[in-house]
């Protein structure tokens, strides 16, 4: 047997045997190399091999992944048991606009690679729009398990009781982005009051004293960053001047920011530089 047969030998009974399914990643060439001791140009050929049988693809600047049907192909029909027909729900504030897109397609790849099946939901940042989807999960309990990232998370929700019967339900929940206070639920974040502190001591160590800042009021990530504004402003000595800070709703974000800083300078006050919320916001 070739050299680079033996590759093909083993990735293709690591897919007969369910030990690599479908949608999951191989290791790198490098990787390869180092485990069968050969050269990368023979892992290179091994792989070929294998994208001619449709058993792998390459994916330009990201690595050589199993075939959805790779399975089949090679005689595995069944899934593995722990993973048998999971379904996943993601419920974002926006789905394709902004960061979205990217947070949803690295999920969609993991829940791919375990065998099972992703359910988009959206919110728009609407509580109403929250709560409806919340009350679909329980009432159809079509869902495995919940990546929700919260509504307005800086003002009282009405929907935190649907979350816990969730969890009661034996339905695991993780936030993304944000979180609630008030829940005892994991979450996937940014320390956010740390990178208000940091963008405004950043900007103070340039040699900016007349600092404005602008945030969202009804996500609680605004309200962390311009906590972290307010400390670092303190710690240089500066006197924090609330009107020089602007706040925005989830509503208003397209306008009020831009219309913001144009009131401020129309007034007079001097400004040489902005803690925004965000890129989206700076880039106004």
């Amino acid at each position: 047997m070739k050299k680079f047969e033996k590759i093909v030998t083993w990735i293709q009974e690591e897919v007969r045997s369910g030990r690599m399914v479908s949608g999951e990643k191989l290791p790198s060439e490098q990787e390869l190399s180092e485990q069968f001791q050969v050269s990368r140009q023979t892992v290179r050929r091994a792989l070929e091999e294998l994208v001619k049988e449709n058993i792998v693809e390459s994916r330009r600047g990201s690595g050589s992944y199993i075939c959805e049907d790779a399975g089949i192909l090679l005689g595995n029909t069944e899934r593995r048991a722990d993973h048998e027909e999971k379904r996943i729900a993601v419920m974002l504030t926006y789905i394709d606009t902004y960061i979205f897109p990217v947070i949803i397609r690295e999920i969609e790849k993991k829940v791919t690679q375990a065998g099972g099946i992703l359910q988009i939901a959206m919110t728009d940042n609407s509580v109403a729009k929250e709560r409806m989807h919340l009350e679909e999960f329980l009432r159809t309990r079509r869902i495995d398990g919940l990546i929700a990232e919260p509504v307005k998370s800086g003002l009282p929700n009405p929907n935190l009781d649907l979350y816990q019967k969730l969890q009661k339900s034996g339905i695991p929940v993780v936030f993304v982005n944000s979180f609630y206070e008030n829940l005892t639920i994991p979450h996937v974040s940014l320390d956010d009051e740390k990178a208000g502190y940091l963008a405004t001591k950043h900007l103070l160590e340039c040699g900016h004293t007349r600092i404005a800042g602008i945030f969202k009021a009804d996500d609680i990530q605004g309200q962390n960053r311009h906590r972290g504004y307010v400390q670092a402003l303190q710690e240089a000595g500066m006197l924090y001047d609330p009107d020089k800070v602007i706040w925005f709703h989830t509503e208003d974000r397209k306008v009020h920011p831009r219309e913001g800083i144009l009131r401020l300078l129309a007034k007079g006050i001097s400004l040489d530089a902005v803690v925004c919320y965000n890129d989206q916001i700076a880039m106004q």
